[in-house]
This record gives structure tokens, sequence and C-alpha cells, in this order.
């Protein structure tokens, strides 16, 4: 005779390998995966591209600024021991410093200072700006100074161009100031003081 109680213990070890063998994700449940990590990882990137374009705008900036530290420092000084300058174009500016000629060549987005002596060349400078930067050379009378005007175009309709820049200089500045060999300092002094009472 049949015990009733016999089929349930046989059949559900079955139930428990069909469970186990069924146990995985879905088609559904993997697209919905996979599409998830497709929009993070596109996120990620937008994320790491944005932050290096802003890194090498920064470093482009940081290079800039050194450059006209360096314009600053060396245009000053050449104009103040001038004894004077001639501009045979636009772009080129010439200085005289006792035997020495010290040009200044003005490009789109950079300057070149080269310096001659005995019309043989000693050594040569660049200024290297970035690309939309615009460059200007001024001329001012009484006194007479020349000046630098370095600008940058944020390329932006309506933005007018940004100065980075402006160097303005006395040309003689210390050629006036320093007594002659055959003066002696307290003459000099006097006639700096005759000067600057007669301006």
């Amino acid at each position: 005779m049949n015990n009733p109680t016999d089929e349930p213990q046989q059949t559900a070890p079955i139930y428990r390998r069909i469970a186990r063998r069924c146990t995985g994700f879905t088609l559904v449940e993997l697209v919905v995966a996979m599409s998830f990590g497709s929009v993070v990882m596109l996120l990620a990137i937008g994320i790491v591209h944005q932050s290096l374009t802003i890194s090498q705008l920064g470093q482009a900036r940081a290079d800039q600024d050194r450059a006209l530290v360096r314009l600053d420092r060396q245009f000053r000084q050449d104009v103040h021991r001038s004894e004077g300058f001639e501009l045979p174009d636009p772009q080129t500016l010439e200085l005289a410093i006792d035997d020495t000629r010290v040009v200044y060549t003005f490009d789109s987005n950079k300057i070149q200072r080269q310096t001659t002596v005995d019309s043989k060349r000693q050594d040569r400078e660049l200024f290297l700006l970035n690309d939309r930067s615009q460059i200007e050379l001024l001329t001012l009378d009484a006194p007479q100074r020349l000046g630098i005007v370095v600008r940058s175009d944020p390329g932006l309709q309506g933005v007018p161009p940004r100065t980075d820049r402006q160097i303005i200089a006395a040309v003689g500045l210390l050629q006036k100031r320093m007594p002659s060999s055959n003066e002696s300092p307290a003459d000099s002094a006097d006639s700096a003081a005759t000067g600057d009472d007669a301006q």
C-alpha cells in the first residue's frame, strides 16, 4: 500500500535542482546594467576631458604670464638704458644702448629681442604668447616714452579684448640719472635739480 506522504519527499529534491539551475540574470537585466554602465562611463570621460582642457588652459595662461613678466622686466631695462630709438616699421623697434643695438620685433603672438654689437648678433630671446594675443607698440610724448600693450581676444561676439599687460617706460631714464665721466656726483645732482625746476 502506497504511503501518500512518500510522494512529496521524492519530488522535493527535484524542485531544488530546478531552482538551482534557474539562478542568473535575464537578458533585460543585462541590457539595463550595460546601459547604466555606459552612461556612467560617458559621464566620467566627459568630466576627465573637461578637467584636462581646463588644466591645459591654466598651464598656457601661466606660461604667458611668465613670458609677460620677463618681457616687462627686460623691456623696461632696455628702454631706461637706451640713448634713443628708431621705428623702421610698425613692427620693429630699435634701441641704441652704448655700442649695442637692441631690436624688438613684434609678431602676431610673439615678440623677439635681438642684440647686436658691431653688426654681429650676440643673443636672441623669444617671448611666446597665446594665439589670441594682440600686441601693440606705443610711442608717447612729454616725456618721451615707449610702451607695449598685450591684449587677449576671448573670441566671443560683443566681448572686447582684455588687456593682459601694459608696459610703459621712459626713454633714457637711467642715462639722465647717471653722471658723466667728467662730472662729479654733486654737479650731476645740481643739474638734475635745475632740470626738475625748469620742468
